[in-house]
Order: structure tokens, then C-alpha cells, then sequence
């Protein structure tokens, strides 16, 4: 069989650099952080405008060296109440008691005896709370001081403390709320408003940023009567990802660059609606995507890797199927498979019209690959930087349940794809295509 290495093997290239999401990092003044506008967009305020220097009520702060923010939040408790809280997330590189000893003198009363107390109290019980007055101001903050973990989502690990300042505020700038209202999406839940009304936010409603990730999430919380009777008909009824351990927790497929869990109380008969979305600088409250075959099994557009591509992510968050039809505006006819293995990453390619795979796995380390052609159940175009092919595959997948080194990876797919979505790889393709 002729090699077709030169036709496609460029088309294998590292794995974390395939349909890479782009992140945007924001910035506000003080504290280490990335780019962001420090000008509040009065037309349209987005999540990102929190940390402008309108809206980022600790603007005028200039923290040391090594305090970084790594998240923003406004909130509000309940509807109708007359006041609100901005809250700002830093990590603080140094020692504790250095860190106590500048927010007791930035919002405590500065002196030298409570500052002790404080310092002792977190030696003590591993965390401390300073409540006062911003220093310059008359807002009321409310500190609280934690060590660092090493296994934060939203901040990279720095020895030293975990700090969130938050303040009341009691008059509030309408741009706040209308960040609200121009973010949080009911059309990424259109499949509960059989349930409970969309409309009705009775609970917390608040904006969280993140600006590591350059995400933001959204959360209301719904008063629900007769929650346990609407909590069973959700979960047996609405299409969702793999349920959670947790029984009051689901999260619904992916709505394109939106993500929605739901947290069900059902003492407190409530329902607090969480929204990831991907990317904070954006307005998503009247984002809407096209529905089609493909959309109906949760794949979404894959609009950060161009037209005519779809992506499917696996709940684990280790997983993901993508698939791109060129009639549609994308690269090539493709089908691609994902999976973090133990120590390796493994990804499949498989191009419907030539009925041929290709498959890689690699690690910091070692990288191979082959060609697996359907038609005769040949293998060609082995490569590997690091070793035989064979035995770097067979180490690969030591507990992936499979003997075959070759046959294994294209089962582990095949598998995939029929339990998931009830359909072989092929089928997948043309449902894309329709």
C-alpha cells in the first residue's frame, strides 16, 4: 500500500495545542494582573467592566509587590434589598504576618495590639477575619485571610495568603445591574421552563470573573414550591451530562460557549442556577446558536477553531469528540477523538472519505503514531521519537482494558461514540454534515 505519511502525518501535532480555547486575561489597577480596559463601557457593560475604574471599588488601592487579582464578584442577597457587596479575590506572595499586618492598617484600625491578635488568631485556627473601614473611605469591608492551596481553579499558587475583601455598598451604580441582565442567558435553559419560571429570580443573583481563565460565571436563585416533585421530573426528563454523585446536582449539556448547573435545596425549596460562560469580556444575555442534528446530541459550535466545526465535551473534562465538515466552511472532513490517559494523551483523527485513522499519543516525553486503514485493516507510517511503536502504545494503554495496541485505541473510540451518542463514527460524520 502506498505510504500516505506525507499526506497526513502533518496533520498529528502535539496534543495541547489542538483547539487550543483562547482566554483573555483582564486587568484592573493595583495588583498584578493581565490586559483588560480600565474604561467602563457605559452602552454595554460586560462582566470584565467590574474591573474598571468606575465600577472596581478598590480602584484607587495600590497594593504591594506580589499581590495579584485573580477574581471579581458583585452580588446582591435577594430581590428588593437596598444594598450589595463587591467582593475582590488576591492571592498575596510573602509571609503571613506581613500580609495580616498591611490589610489590618489597609481596612482595620492599624494598631499594634489587634494587629497581634489578628496574627495569633491565624497562626491559630489557620485563617483570620478583619472587619472596618477601607482606609481613605467611609465603605465598610469585611477581610477574611486564608493560607494558599495548591489546588485552586481560579488562582496560580503562590505561598502566602488567600484574601477576599468585601465591601457594602449602599448606592449603587445601575451599570452593576444591567452587567446582570446583559449576561445571564435563559436561552441555554429554554429545556426548564416547563419547570419553574425563568423570569422569577427571587434569590442571589450575582457576577463572578475570573481572570486567570478570562471567564465568567452568573448565578439566580429560584424559590421553586414542591421542589422535590419539579427536582425528580428534571432529572428524569432534561437531556444532561453524567449526573454527579451529589443527587441535587446537574449540570445540562453545554448551550455553545455557555455551561449551566443547577443546585437543587430542596429544604429551602430553592434552585440556584449557575452559568459558566467562556469568555467575560462578552455580553451572552441574548446569545442564541443555530440548532441542528448534530447541536441535538450536545455537540456546539467550536467557534474558536472557525466555521464548519462542532465539539462535544465529555463531563469528565478529559474527554471530547470534534468534528469538522468542509461543506460547511470547515478544514476537512474529519472526525477527532480525545482522552487523557494516565500518562499519556491520546488522539485519533479519522477522515470518513478516505476510511483511514490516524492515531498518536504522547507525553512530555515520547510521541507516536500510526495509520490504520479500514479497507484492509492495515497498518502504515509508524513514527515515534522516543522508542518502537508498539511497546510506547502498549505502555499507553496498560489500563485501558485492550490487547490489541493497534485495534485498541479505534475500539476505545468506536466504543465511545455508540455508547454516547447511539450511532457508529460514521453516522456522526453525516449527521454533522446534514
Amino acid at each position: 500500500m502506498e505510504s500516505r505519511k506525507g499526506k497526513r502525518g502533518c496533520r498529528c501535532f502535539p496534543l495541547m495545542v489542538l483547539l487550543v480555547l483562547s482566554m483573555v486575561m483582564l486587568s484592573a489597577c493595583g495588583a498584578e494582573q493581565g490586559s483588560s480596559p480600565n474604561q467602563l463601557n457605559d452602552q454595554n457593560p460586560v462582566p470584565a467592566s467590574l474591573l474598571s475604574n468606575e465600577l472596581n471599588v478598590f480602584s484607587d488601592v495600590s497594593f504591594p509587590e506580589g499581590y495579584h487579582i485573580y477574581a471579581v464578584e458583585y452580588s446582591i442577597d435577594a430581590e428588593g434589598m437596598d444594598y450589595y457587596f463587591f467582593t475582590l479575590y488576591l492571592t498575596a506572595k510573602g509571609k503571613p504576618e506581613e500580609i495580616i499586618t498591611y490589610l489590618s492598617n489597609l481596612v482595620g484600625d492599624g494598631g499594634e495590639e489587634k494587629t497581634s491578635q489578628y496574627i495569633n488568631s491565624y497562626n491559630k485556627d489557620g485563617r483570620v477575619g478583619i472587619d472596618g473601614i477601607l482606609r481613605g473611605t467611609e465603605m465598610e469591608v469585611a477581610c477574611k485571610i486564608l493560607p494558599t492551596t495548591q489546588d485552586s481553579y481560579d488562582y496560580d499558587y503562590v505561598e502566602g495568603c488567600d484574601i477576599k475583601l468585601q465591601a457594602v455598598l449602599r448606592d449603587t451604580n445601575q451599570a452593576y445591574n444591567d452587567i446582570f441582565e446583559n449576561s445571564y442567558n435563559v436561552n441555554a435553559m429554554e429545556e426548564l421552563s416547563g419547570y419553574f419560571d425563568l423570569s422569577k429570580i427571587t434569590g442571589k443573583k450575582s457576577v463572578y470573573v475570573r481572570t486567570l481563565q478570562g471567564s465568567s460565571q452568573i448565578t439566580a436563585v429560584y424559590n421553586v414550591e414542591n421542589l422535590q416533585e419539579v427536582a425528580d421530573l428534571i432529572k428524569t426528563e432534561v437531556k444532561c451530562k453524567a449526573m454527579p454523585e451529589e443527587p441535587y446536582i446537574i449540570t445540562l449539556l453545554d448551550y455553545g460557549e455557555i455551561s449551566v448547573s443547577l443546585f437543587m435545596d430542596i429544604n429551602n425549596n430553592a434552585i440556584s442556577v449557575f452559568q459558566t460562560q467562556r469568555d467575560s469580556t462578552k455580553s451572552y444575555g441574548d446569545y442564541e446558536i443555530e440548532q441542528s442534528a448534530i447541536v441535538d446530541l450536545g455537540f456546539m459550535p467550536d467557534q474558536d477553531n472557525g466555521d464548519g466545526r462542532y465539539i462535544y465535551r465529555d463531563n469528565s473534562g478529559d474527554l471530547w469528540v470534534s468534528v469538522s465538515v468542509a461543506q460547511l466552511g470547515g478544514e476537512g472532513d474529519e472526525v477527532l477523538f480525545f482522552k487523557k490517559l494516565d500518562k499519556y494523551d491520546l488522539a485519533i483523527w479519522y477522515y470518513p472519505e478516505e476510511q483511514v485513522f490516524w492515531v498518536q499519543v504522547n507525553n512530555q516525553d515520547t510521541e507516536a503514531k500510526y495509520a490504520y486503514h479500514v479497507s484492509d485493516g492495515s497498518v502504515s507510517d509508524e513514527w515515534s521519537n522516543n522508542g518502537a511503536v508498539e511497546a510506547i502504545f502498549k505502555e499507553a494503554l496498560a489500563n485501558e482494558n485492550t490487547e490489541d495496541v493497534y485495534l485498541g485505541p479505534l475500539a476505545i473510540f468506536s466504543n465511545y461514540v455508540n455508547n454516547t451518542f447511539g450511532m457508529s463514527i460514521d453516522d456522526l460524520f453525516q449527521t454533522a454534515a446534514l
